[in-house]
């Protein structure tokens, strides 16, 4: 389902999160307090995107994405991070800020020397046929 270049290409924008992105200490850990209880969550029940109905912002991305935006809290302020599809073989990480859907960074990420020399040719050559 994933090819290679795509799970370098996760732990790359990993990499570059967990280094560039000072938590704060409002983050208790996964599912905050690792219960996946939340008991005073009002999550919309109902949205429309046409009219905008129970939708905060919209944000135009450089290309299509099936990345699932993760919401960090930084110093600040929140962010949302997402993969998009690449252009050209190099995907793009991009950061949003949470509150106004802004884009604030995006950064190409390069996975292919990563990979062991013999298969960078082939990867690269694979990724410009897409």
């Amino acid at each position: 389902m994933f090819s290679p270049l795509h799970l370098i290409c996760v732990t790359v924008a990993l990499s570059v999160v967990s280094t560039s992105m000072p938590l704060t200490a409002g983050v208790v850990g996964w599912n905050n307090d690792g219960s996946a209880n939340f008991p005073t969550a009002k999550p919309p029940v109902e949205f429309d995107g046409a009219i905008g109905k129970n939708i905060r912002w919209k944000a135009k991305l450089p290309n299509w994405s099936n990345s699932s935006p993760i919401v960090v809290d930084t110093e600040k302020g929140p962010r949302v991070l997402l993969l998009a599809e690449p252009l050209d073989y190099r995907p793009l990480l991009l950061c949003l800020d949470a509150e106004t859907g802004k884009e604030l960074w995006r950064r190409e990420l390069d996975p292919v020397p990563l990979l062991p020399e013999v298969e960078q040719a082939a990867a690269r050559e694979l990724a410009l046929k897409r």
